[in-house]
């Protein structure tokens, strides 16, 4: 059996992906739900089963309690009868209880992968700690260790954030939509998106190898076609910008909101219609905070729905898509839209470990930094083609299956 291990709808849209690559493979879900919609019966229908388990930390009370947490023990030992043959997909090691899946899974003799999500996995993966762990941080982990079990998880320490991490022995391989340098002990493997023709070199897309979006066969990436592909629906003198939670993380609620109005106030300057799109992760009340601060800019439409922006992209009439650095961008480039990143652009965040090391991420992907906000409607901003003669190899998951990679 193949399993994926899901926690929020981005990593359900990249599944949908590959299952058009796993014809007659027998594939279940497993979801641990952080941002992620209930699944429909359409969507229950692709998989064989469909298990759903709680996050083993929803609050600091559930640190001490050992009566729910064996609850959820239980029902994860009862649900899922692993064997040697199976495998295991992950997106994140974020998640405490994708840790304790994959211990299951690795000590029944099973394979675990990591698949990509983004600048997320490229940051945990190429980077080390920045700093010591903080004396609160390594009793969170003393304490997972010691009174939940949690003896092969370690924490990567960026930019004040812990990364959970479990031991690198427990993953056969990540699985890379774009070749980076990892630091870790793991093995790498090079993957396409979703391909139908993956040995066709026009599906490449600068550094990265994606599936040719005409030949999915899901219904939303079919509506995704045509606002690429028809001329019609596309519009340049537009742009979506997508939210993200700094404030949560880098700076200040004061210091966001300076930087939210400034990239606002210039891309109305550059673009005719300019929408904002809210973090799915961000609920009422931030958005009742954040609302009075932009909602009164001439000409800013504010776009209140918490799907993924790849899911609903074909409603809006653009192909330019603008955030800090969120993974979207990554996803709606591979499908020919454009990318503007505005980080930056700030100080405030490029003082920042994780900025810096962002940047230098992208533009060894061949991503140019505007410098001008009016360079945005440039060709000589975005992602640029490179070289394809690079003697980094592909392959699918199906490949992957196939020859037990």
């Amino acid at each position: 059996m193949i399993y994926f291990l899901i926690n929020n709808n981005y990593h359900l849209y990249d599944v949908k992906l590959h299952l058009n690559n796993l014809a007659n493979f027998k594939v279940s879900l497993l979801q641990v739900p952080h941002t992620l919609d209930e699944i429909t019966n359409d969507i229950a229908a692709l998989f064989v089963e469909v298990f759903t388990f709680q996050r083993l930390i929803e609050s600091k009370l559930n640190y001490v309690n050992i009566f729910r947490l064996s609850k959820l023990y239980k029902n994860i030992k009862n649900s899922l009868h692993i064997g040697s043959n199976d495998v295991l997909f992950v997106y994140t090691e974020y998640e405490l209880l994708n840790h304790y899946l994959i211990a299951c899974f690795k000590n029944a003799g099973a394979k675990v992968y990591i698949i990509d999500e983004g600048i997320a996995t490229y940051l945990t993966y190429s980077m080390l700690s920045d700093k010591p762990v903080p004396v609160k941080e390594r009793f969170k982990l003393w304490w997972l260790r010691n009174m939940l079990g949690y003896v092969n998880t370690n924490f990567l320490y960026l930019n004040g954030i812990a990364f959970p991490q479990i031991k690198d022995n427990y993953i056969d391989a990540v699985l890379l939509y774009r070749d980076i340098q990892l630091v870790r002990n793991i093995r790498k493997i090079l993957i396409y998106k979703n391909i139908k023709n993956s040995s066709n070199k026009n599906m490449h897309s600068e550094n990265i190898a994606v599936g040719n979006i005409k030949n999915t066969n899901s219904e939303d990436d079919k509506k995704l076609v045509n606002v690429i592909y028809n001329s019609n629906l596309t519009a340049s003198n537009s742009v979506i910008f997508l939210n993200e939670r700094i404030y949560d993380y880098y700076v200040s609620f004061e210091e966001y909101i300076d930087i939210l109005n400034d990239v606002l106030k210039n891309l109305l300057i550059v673009y005719d219609i300019v929408k904002f799109k809210f973090h799915p992760r961000e609920d009422g009340m931030q958005k009742n905070k954040i609302l009075p601060f932009i909602q009164n800019l001439p000409g800013l439409e504010v776009i209140d729905i918490n799907n993924p922006i790849e899911n609903i992209i074909y409603i809006y009439n653009t192909i330019n898509i603008a955030s800090f650095f969120s993974v979207a961008l990554f996803n709606l480039h591979d499908a020919g839209l454009n990318s503007i990143y505005v980080f930056h652009k700030y100080q405030a965040l490029m003082n920042q470990p994780v900025f810096m090391a962002s940047k230098k991420l992208l533009t060894n992907m061949h991503y140019n930094f505007f410098d001008k906000w009016e360079e945005l409607k440039l060709p000589n901003v975005g992602f640029k083609p490179c070289d394809h003669s690079s003697s980094a190899q592909y392959t699918t998951i199906r490949d992957l299956l196939c020859l037990n990679l």
